[in-house]
């Protein structure tokens, strides 16, 4: 047997301050269920997964992770318990960044059926303001936020080479020597001589 499920439709303004749609139970009690949001967009691919958090026997559908998109999304309420997971209700939501258009606050009276129970459930909405901080966001919304990687920068320039030392002073040079004295050619000959006659005596042994 197909599941019925009630179907929602609401336009959001784009920017920091975005509706929560309470899903008040009344007097039925949510006790031993859980509620589960599954955000898709046009396409019917899943952007997102959260568990949505109870009090008493309301249930809090906020939008707070689609307040940087725009466009058509859905996002599909899933209740269930340790046995049965059925859809519950089905808000179709479009994101405007122009202030036209934006739902009143109206309150939807809709039934929840959920195996054989039909189970009354009120739907409203309530302005929220939002003031978050970096870290509170998740992974995809700090990524929305930061641009594309900028160029790298050019290369510094090197830097001026450093002054070469002093040379030192080079020492004075030496006075050249004197001269010596030219021997006489006379001498010359008579040590040619001797020599000669030496040898002329050692040819005779």
């Amino acid at each position: 047997m197909d599941t019925k499920y009630t179907i929602i439709r609401t336009t959001e303004l784009k920017g920091s301050t975005f509706r929560t749609h309470v899903l008040d139970f009344q007097s039925f009690s949510i006790v031993d269920y859980d509620f589960e949001a599954v955000f898709k967009n046009y396409l019917g691919h899943i952007v997102l997964r959260k568990e949505l958090v109870k009090t008493g026997n309301m249930v809090n559908l906020d939008l707070i992770d689609l307040q940087y998109k725009t466009g058509r999304f859905s996002a599909e309420v899933w209740m269930s318990n340790s046995s049965v997971r059925d859809l519950a209700v089905l808000f179709e939501i479009l994101i405007t960044a122009s202030n036209t258009g934006i739902n009143d606050d109206t309150t939807h009276n809709v039934v929840v059926t959920f195996e054989e129970l039909n189970i009354p459930v009120s739907v409203s909405q309530s302005n929220v303001s939002i003031d978050l901080n970096y870290d509170s966001l998740t992974e995809e919304q700090k990524a929305e936020l930061k641009g594309d990687k900028g160029d790298k920068g050019d290369a510094g320039e090197m830097g001026l080479q450093g002054i070469q030392g002093i040379q030192g002073i080079q020492g004075e040079k030496g006075e050249k020597g004197d001269k010596g004295d030219k021997g006489d050619a006379d001498e010359g000959i008579e040590n040619f001589e001797a020599d000669l006659s030496l040898l002329y005596q050692i040819a005779k042994l």
